[in-house]
């Protein structure tokens, strides 16, 4: 079992505003699904698909609090 000592906090992403001040509080669709289908991309390749579904999945979930 892999040990997991990173736990997610809204805290965790800090001030927007002061961390971004060059590109502001907004990010173009375009950069995330670059992201996105990039981190997409990796996962399918080392996961498999089934896997890659679960995770983003997961983390949508996870993101609704």
């Amino acid at each position: 079992m892999i040990e997991n000592n990173y736990k997610f906090s809204w805290d965790s992403i800090g001030d927007v505003a002061k961390g971004r001040e060059r590109l502001g509080e907004t990010m173009p669709v375009f950069m995330y699904r670059l992201f996105e289908y990039s981190v997409k991309d990796i996962l399918v390749n080392e996961l498999g698909k089934e896997k890659t579904i679960k995770i983003f999945r997961d983390a949508g979930k996870k993101s609704r609090l």
